[in-house]
């Protein structure tokens, strides 16, 4: 299923496929592609400038590996919570993310609420 794309001030417009590719019969959505880009650029650019300011960088990986599961887990809370209604008659369903349901705008909540915690435990 292709999704059109336009934008009519330039005259431009086409048609893309929102699944990228498929690894094993699972598709590899490109929403999901510019996200985990975000990830690995935002975590070599905090390497790269962690001795500026005074941050080891094996302190940069293990941040990394706190936020990453809870931006996850504050994505889906706050897809769910938009979307109570898909969710009411079978709670089981919270759970399964291959089925979409991750809004960005939630991890980043996440972070904002819990960055004095997980700053101060590591540093």
């Amino acid at each position: 299923m292709t999704q059109p794309i336009t934008f009519p001030g330039l005259g431009l417009s086409f048609t893309i496929d929102p699944i990228a590719f498929s690894i094993f019969g699972m598709g590899v959505h490109w929403y999901g592609i510019i996200i985990v880009t975000g990830f690995i650029l935002a975590f070599l650019l905090a390497n790269k400038d962690s001795n500026t300011f005074g941050i080891k960088q094996s302190d940069v990986s293990d941040l990394l590996l706190v936020v990453t599961p809870l931006a996850i887990i504050g994505a889906r809370l706050y897809y769910v919570a938009f979307e109570w209604s898909n969710y009411k008659d079978n709670l089981l369903e919270v759970f399964n993310i291959r089925n979409g349901g991750l809004a960005i705008y939630g991890g980043i909540l996440t972070a904002v609420e819990n960055r004095k915690r997980i700053i101060n435990q590591f540093f």
